[in-house]
């Protein structure tokens, strides 16, 4: 959640982003790729994008017996040796999360491999949970001191934490759930809002980090204008996730409870998706995350032309060549928005409308757990009005 903030907050400044996990390594290759690419423009060889970062990546000759005709195998060569002299595309800041203590050695190495990304390392921003917990041990080892609010808490709920010339507070923003597409991992709980109704918790367990992350219990916080921005940029989720420490204790515990039933998760609310199409479509439009939406679209010609009869698929395939959308690497923004004249309606007949024909049950998922010590049968009795799945019980005795 951290790093989708981070990414509308420099999307708000005017900057591109980019979200990655796993092997750092790969984003180098994919990076050094990226760079080869827009200097050569070979277009007619995108079917072979594998091929060519795969070479960067592992310099593996046989990864080039597909490319005998390309003329640029020399330029290839010096990006595979960028890749293994280390000469990796530099970023004006990285940000990296960070989860659990037990994570500690992969996620050192995850760190001060990150500084290869960044010119200054003054530029690398590490938070979350595990860098405000083990604040100095994260600095001795890495040399970066981690940022921690003022109340000595993992949020970013306070002006100026990143840039002391910019007020917004990051922790108030909506989350950019485009970032999530350009990952192949595919998180469990994607298809729903995240958000926290509540912060901190009453309770001062020895063995419980909370009281160092979040310090300050709040009773409440609205997020009916994150999930409405959320809607209107990136469509409807289906389910709640809540990852409050501790809603029981609110003192408004049943107007958290009335907020999410306006939201549209009371126990009859049912769920209607947005089609995928117009919200990628949509966003390409306002130039967001445009190279990510455009490689979801190609992804959206090839389901539409296996569902068109022989005649068609050869039209749509021929389309699509001629202006260049077979491969998402030689597509354009322009050249998508250009066959949406004609695409936007096979979509919605050929896969929208045959997908959704009924609403879905949404659920609630308080993902912390709700305090058994807390529990009344007026609370369980107000829970009851919205769609808990599951509910999780904390017994933190």
């Amino acid at each position: 959640m951290g790093l989708m903030k981070l990414a509308t907050y420099f999307r708000a400044c005017g900057d591109d982003v980019r979200f990655f996990k796993g092997d750092l390594r790969d984003l180098a290759a994919k990076l050094i790729f990226e760079e080869f690419w827009q200097e050569v423009q070979a277009t007619e060889f995108a079917e072979f994008v594998k091929d060519m970062r795969d070479y960067i990546r592992d310099g593996k000759l046989a990864h080039l017996t597909a490319l005998k005709k390309f003329s640029h195998i020399d330029q290839l060569k010096i990006a595979r040796n960028r890749y293994k002299i280390g000469d990796y595309p530099k970023f004006d800041k990285v940000a990296i999360t960070t989860l659990f203590t037990f994570y500690w050695k992969k996620t050192i190495e995850t760190i001060n491999f990150a500084k290869k990304f960044c010119e200054n390392t003054d530029n690398i921003l590490v938070g979350g949970i595990a860098s405000t917990i083990l604040a100095k041990e994260f600095e001795l080892a890495t040399g970066i001191e981690p940022i921690i609010n003022k109340n000595d808490g993992a949020s970013l709920d306070e002006p100026g934490l990143i840039d002391k010339t910019n007020d917004l507070i990051i922790d108030n923003l909506s989350l950019d759930y485009s970032i999530l597409d350009e990952i192949n991992y595919k998180y469990p709980a994607s298809n729903a809002y995240f958000g926290y109704m509540t912060r901190g918790c009453v309770n001062r367990c020895e063995f419980c980090a909370v009281p160092k992350l979040e310090p300050n219990y709040c009773n409440h916080i609205s997020i009916k204008k994150q999930i409405e921005e959320t809607k209107k940029n990136f469509g409807e989720k289906r389910n709640l996730l809540l990852l409050d420490n501790n809603v029981f204790a609110s003192t408004k515990f049943d107007k958290i409870i009335d907020e999410i039933k306006e939201m549209g998760f009371g126990k009859d609310d049912r769920y209607y998706p947005a089609n995928e199409y117009e919200i990628a479509i949509k966003n390409i439009e306002k130039n967001h995350n445009t190279p990510i939406y455009i490689e979801k679209i190609v992804g959206m010609y090839d389901e539409v032309r296996q569902k068109l009869t022989k005649n068609e698929q050869g039209d749509f395939y021929t389309e699509c060549e001629n202006l260049g959308l077979l491969y998402a690497k030689s597509a354009t923004r322009e050249n998508v928005l250009e066959l949406d004249k004609i695409f936007s309606s096979m979509y919605e007949k050929h896969v929208f409308s045959q997908r959704y024909k009924r609403g879905l049950v949404r659920y609630v998922d308080f993902n912390q757990g709700v305090d058994a010590r807390l529990v009344t049968e007026k609370k369980i009795k107000k829970l009851s009005e919205i769609n808990i799945s599951p509910l999780r019980i904390a017994f933190d005795f």
